[in-house]
């Protein structure tokens, strides 16, 4: 039980793109963190002196590992709550795909291995750009196919409502990945 609900918070966590390489910080002008984290420790101290009438120390008569464990609980729960608000919800089905759809949908994520949005290659969707319960007979065309993660589905795909659709949703992938992929570098790399 404790493996399954590790092995489906992995998979979640690759669906939603969150493991993955990062790049070196980028220097910029802003408060360094670990001053903004020292602050906030001398507010946690002044707030637990008001509400405790002393300031925490050794030997104080509680145990520091339980509470430290407690205090990781909330943290872990604040962060899984934080992932499930960046995850779109899955898109809903709204009519019966027809039997070529497995094979057409391999067929184009072989061809089409990245997001057409913002390039990442995990947990990939493929998106039909005329929603096939309006448009039945492009389910399987290969040019009303588009790979999107599964946030950018969501935000191109079908404009942040499940409900809608984006036309254009070709010409925005492209023109947001070609953004992407000329970013300016700050580190002047």
């Amino acid at each position: 039980m404790y493996d399954e609900a590790i092995e489906r918070a992995a998979r979640l966590a690759a669906a939603a793109n969150l493991v993955r390489e990062q790049p070196p910080p980028v220097p910029g002008d802003r408060t360094p963190v670990w001053d903004l984290v020292v602050e906030d420790m001398r507010r946690r101290d002044a707030d637990g002196r008001a509400r405790y009438g002393t300031p925490l120390q050794a030997f104080n008569g509680r145990d520091a590992l339980t509470d430290a464990y407690q205090e990781a609980l909330d943290l872990a729960v604040y962060l899984r709550q934080e992932i499930e608000e960046r995850t779109p919800p899955a898109p809903p089905v709204l009519c019966a795909r027809s039997p070529g759809w497995g094979e057409a949908r391999a067929r184009h994520l072989a061809g089409h291995p990245t997001c057409a949005m913002c390039g990442a290659d995990g947990g990939l969707h493929v998106h039909h750009v005329l929603p096939v319960h309006l448009y039945p007979e492009w389910e399987l065309d290969p040019a009303n196919l588009l790979t999107l993660c599964p946030r950018d589905h969501h935000l191109c795909g079908h404009l942040l409502d499940w409900h809608s659709y984006n036309p254009h949703a070709v010409e925005d992938a492209a023109a947001w990945l070609a953004k992407v992929r000329g970013r300016p570098d700050r580190r002047g790399a």
